[in-house]
């Protein structure tokens, strides 16, 4: 006696049902290519998310040509973005997320269940053959896919994010380095006219021409300028590390690399920083992946309200009859359906409704902290740019003029030796605050582009202000 042919049917035609959703959601896209569009107008150089390919031999070679030279800032930025290992588990984060999309659009497997029964005292065997599938499964399916869906594309959002944030961090810590490599050099310069001061000084000293106490105010100088000079020196190396974490550098490429060592000097002109709250909203790939969230769980919520019965199966049996003088087979439909009498998604729904109050109030938390950030990032940039501009234009040249009159006054034996080494230690100082200023004018303008979502010279003239004070207003209409 052979198994009938309508069970076969079934396993059949559910086997080509799943192999076709395989194929399907085989197709989803990883979501790379729309972190690539998102990032690279912004930045101006690629991103890459190493996963075995072919081009991953291109990458490595490119980023030993990197480091055969000292490193612009652009090509810094670009060797991090290539050799980050925290970026690139980030990226993974990507794959996980198609991982959960392709899940979501799997059907359950059909449950086979067989028995074969032999009477103690022998005779016909007893079979029984049955096949169910969770039909609410298939029900829910098409819902939970969006809801991976909605997950994936914030999870999108985020990894771009993350990549923006890689390059601030990139851009400061090489400024920072760019000015700890340039201080002991005047460092060492006020060292040397201490060490000249305390020589001479103690000289004058053996002559009776000074006290001890004038003596000591030399000596106390002196060692302060060796504190300040060795501090500089480790200033570089804190420096150096903090930027070579960023590059994902180890081993022997620890001490093969460097960097352009001169800041650069005050831009002309700052770019235009009206409507910048407006534009950082638009821009800013967190706050969108935030307002996503939502979505996510307005959607997850549908789920577990749709989803009250969890499952409802049905399928096909069939029962060999072990009857004589022929067994005959009994066959028919069945179902199985568990009933929502104590537990019908209350709890669950009740803690998606306070996810979803959560998130937005994470919404508005996040607009009051972007909104801040771009104030308070505009507000230091235009203020170091004063700073550097005053110390250029008008305090070194002011101490650059003393230097040259004291030094005249020295020839002519009108002032002390002493005065002349403090008046160049002055303008040694503030050319230090100078650049101080300086660095502090391009980390602050890089908070600035980090506030707004992405630099100011890529893909940023494009934006219709118009539109987005549009957008903003429909935003808060919507979250209130």
């Amino acid at each position: 006696m052979t198994m009938p042919l309508t069970v076969i049917d079934v396993l059949r035609k559910s086997g080509l049902l799943f192999l076709g959703t395989i194929f399907i959601s085989g197709c989803a896209s990883s979501g790379y290519q729309d972190v690539k569009h998102n990032v690279e107008p912004r930045i101006g150089l690629p991103a890459h998310w190493y996963q075995g390919k072919a081009e991953d031999k291109s990458m490595f070679q490119k980023m030993e040509i990197l480091l055969t030279e000292d490193m612009a800032l652009d090509q810094t930025i670009e060797f991090a973005l290539l050799n980050n290992p925290s970026l690139q588990a980030t990226f993974e984060e990507l794959g996980i997320a198609k991982a959960d999309l392709i899940q979501a659009t799997l059907f359950k497997n059909p449950q086979f269940d067989g028995h074969a029964r032999v009477p103690q005292g022998g005779g016909p065997v007893n079979a029984e053959l049955s096949v169910m599938q969770d039909f609410m499964d298939m029900l829910l399916m098409p819902l939970r896919r969006l809801v991976a869906q909605a997950q994936l594309d914030v999870i999108k959002l985020k990894v771009s994010q993350s990549v923006l944030d890689l390059v601030a961090d990139v851009k400061k810590a090489y400024y920072e380095l760019q000015l700890r490599q340039d201080n002991p050099n005047p460092q060492s310069t006020i060292l040397k006219a201490s060490e000249y001061a305390l020589d001479l000084a103690e000289r004058q000293y053996k002559a009776g021409n000074i006290n001890s106490v004038e003596l000591g105010q030399h000596k106390a100088f002196f060692e302060e300028s060796k504190i300040q000079f060795m501090k500089s020196e480790l200033d570089v190396r804190i420096a150096e590390e903090s930027l070579s974490r960023l590059l994902g550098l180890k081993g022997k490429a620890i001490k093969n690399w460097g960097i352009k060592s001169k800041l650069d000097n005050l831009p002309n002109t700052d770019p235009s920083v009206e409507n910048l709250e407006l534009v950082a909203l638009e821009r800013r790939f967190d706050y969108q992946a935030a307002v996503k969230q939502i979505e996510v769980l307005n959607r997850s919520l549908m789920a577990n309200r749709l989803g009250i019965i969890p499952s409802a199966s049905a399928g096909y049996n069939a029962e060999r009859e072990p009857e004589e003088p022929s067994p005959t087979w009994v066959q028919g439909p069945m179902w199985n359906v568990e009933v929502p009498l104590f537990d019908f998604k209350q709890a669950a729904i009740s803690g998606n409704k306070a996810r979803i109050r959560q998130a937005k109030q994470h919404v508005l938390a996040l607009e009051v902290e972007i909104l801040s950030q771009v104030r308070e990032s505009r507000e230091r940039m235009i203020r170091y740019r004063v700073e550097a501009e005053r110390y250029r234009d008008h305090v070194i040249p002011v101490l650059q003029k003393l230097v040259v009159d004291l030094q005249l006054h020295y020839n002519f034996m009108l002032v002390g030796v002493y005065q002349l080494l403090q008046a160049k230690r002055d303008e040694v100082h503030a050319r230090q605050e100078y650049t101080e200023s300086l660095k502090n004018y391009w980390v602050s303008r890089t908070d600035l582009e980090k506030a707004i979502g992405g630099s100011f010279t890529q893909g940023f003239q494009e934006i219709n202000i118009e539109k987005i004070d549009e957008n903003k207003n429909l935003h808060i209409t919507s979250e209130k």
